[in-house]
């Protein structure tokens, strides 16, 4: 295989996981950050006020066929025009990805039971790697359910609602929002849940439209979901995993500090970093 290489194919079905996942990340963030290894393809991207990020791996075992070569570029494409190469996925009997490296473009190309083929090449940008630095493994709190449940929860608050409030407790964890003077709660109940494990009596405030976006689309996929939270001031880290594990994501989101003066923006801008690649071995420094 010619070095710096990414082809990979998967059934027609597979690509309604892929757009699903694209609009849903549209509704995040407008750029696609995208990175390719041996054993994954990792996407991400991060909201303009840098409050709410998204990670999603898709496992090689996702993939019919999957080809990688070392020292790929990371590159990142607009979100919405990668959204429209998904736009129908309803006739296809295989989809495949591909770097064009010699012309920057990462290429979908979509097949057609009827036997038409469909192409769509997106310029890309090289780009250092985003990671958000958290630790999913250090929250004392984890609550364990399917993501329909969550989903139903966060419905019964009006789509104007931009904040909501959660509050744990060793009982129960409750969601509750206000709206044009009208205060609206749900709660679940300890024994509800799979796992509720509360490390200590807390209410957290954080963004709801980015969430509502996410946990739709682990939702549609069957998902379950865990939830990572700490003190206020702290992320909260929102799971999903697929039931046969070949993709999963974390949604990382700041949460406002004691008092709500704005501390939470700070968390997560704090917690987000551009990990740099180290410089190539021909790269002389002055």
């Amino acid at each position: 295989m010619p070095p710096n290489i990414f082809e990979a194919s998967a059934p027609g079905e597979h690509a309604k996981v892929w757009g699903q996942l694209l609009r849903s990340l549209s509704k995040v963030g407008n750029e696609l950050f995208l990175e390719v290894y041996r054993e994954q393809v990792v996407l991400r991207t991060l909201n303009a006020s840098k409050s709410a990020f998204v990670t999603a791996s898709f496992k090689s075992s996702f993939f019919e066929t999957y080809e990688v070569s070392d020292d790929l570029d990371k590159c990142k494409v607009m979100l919405k025009p990668a959204c429209s190469a998904f736009k129908n996925t309803s006739n296809l009997s295989e989809f495949r990805i591909r770097y064009d490296c010699n012309a920057s473009k990462l290429v979908f190309e979509m097949r057609c039971k009827s036997g038409i083929i469909k192409r769509y090449q997106l310029h890309y940008e090289q780009c250092n790697v985003m990671m958000a630095v958290y630790s999913k493994e250090r929250c004392p709190s984890k609550v364990v359910l399917t993501a329909r449940p969550l989903n139903d929860c966060l419905a019964n608050f009006h789509t104007s609602v931009d904040q909501i409030t959660m509050s744990a407790s060793p009982s129960a964890l409750q969601w509750q929002a206000v709206t044009s003077g009208m205060q609206t709660e749900s709660s679940f109940h300890a024994g509800d849940l799979e796992k509720f494990q509360i490390g200590r009596d807390t209410t957290l405030v954080f963004g709801l439209r980015e969430l509502r976006a996410m946990v739709q689309f682990w939702e549609s996929q069957s998902c379950t979901m865990s939830i990572h939270f700490d003190r206020p001031g702290n992320p909260i880290i929102f799971s999903g995993e697929y039931p046969d594990m070949t993709f999963d994501g974390d949604m990382v989101i700041a949460t406002l500090a004691d008092g709500g003066d704005g501390g939470g923006d700070d968390a997560t801008q704090a917690s987000t970093q551009d990990h740099r690649p180290p410089p190539s071995p021909s790269a002389r420094s002055a």
